[in-house]
């Protein structure tokens, strides 16, 4: 099972990557915001996926592709730790702190809100 369970992540993430890959190059609106709004979103929206996922009646192997998988690999944690310390230190930091927080709390409104209407 846990081989099974294994290569079922792994195809998962390797989906989740290519689609995070494919979000963060179009559209670009770096120019337009200073910073990568492509990451936040794909934050937003993999906390959003992950909240439905981790509360449905899913499968455990369902789960582990959906979740540990495709949303594992979408999400960029990595890349918005990477970005907000570029940030702060070639921007000033409150271009820094506006993207560390806007990540943190969308992200986190976006899973209660998948908690949220799951549950009704």
């Amino acid at each position: 099972m846990l081989i099974k369970l294994t290569l079922i992540s792994a195809l998962g993430t390797a989906l989740g990557g290519e689609a995070r890959y494919l979000i963060s190059r179009y559209p670009r609106f770096d120019r337009l915001f200073g910073f990568s709004l492509a990451t936040i979103l794909i934050n937003i929206i993999g906390s959003f996926l992950l909240a439905i996922v981790l509360n449905s009646p899913l499968a455990l192997t369902w789960r582990t592709f959906f979740g540990s998988g495709i949303i594992g690999g979408l999400t960029t944690f990595s890349t918005f730790i990477l970005e907000t310390i570029n940030l702060s230190s070639r921007q000033t930091g409150q271009k820094s702190l506006l993207y560390f927080a806007a990540s943190l709390f969308l992200s986190l409104a976006a899973f209660a809100l998948g908690v949220w209407l799951i549950g009704q």
